[in-house]
């Protein structure tokens, strides 16, 4: 890894504890957080991963959220249609929320920055 590559990797690293800061104190939205998390995870193991902490939960996360609505999608479906689907949605941040927060901690404890 050359010079520009680990200053490039730090500087997403440093945006992953950022990116984990605003989840747990909600100043980003719980599921659009996590999908910026995956991308920045996806950023940073292009140059190089991240050894100490095992982030697959942010990707398998993704995967089950991937074929629901998020954010602005939403005001594109039926109301009626649209409150089933939430009942499916809640169920899947029911199981992954805590373990979501509890692994934005452990970023956040185990980042140098």
């Amino acid at each position: 890894m050359n010079k520009f590559e680990l200053i490039k990797r730090d500087n997403i690293i440093k945006k992953m504890v950022s990116n984990s800061r605003a989840i747990l104190t909600k100043q980003i939205d719980f599921v659009e957080g996590c999908f910026k998390m995956k991308v920045l995870i996806g950023n940073v193991t292009y140059i190089k991963p991240i050894d100490n902490i095992d982030l697959e939960i942010f990707s398998v996360f993704y995967h089950k959220m991937a074929f629901y609505p998020v954010g602005d999608e939403k005001e594109e479906y039926n109301k009626e249609f649209l409150e089933k689907l939430n009942l499916k949605i809640q169920l899947i941040l029911d199981e992954f929320e805590k373990p979501i927060l509890d692994k934005c901690e452990e970023i956040i404890k185990n980042s140098i920055f």
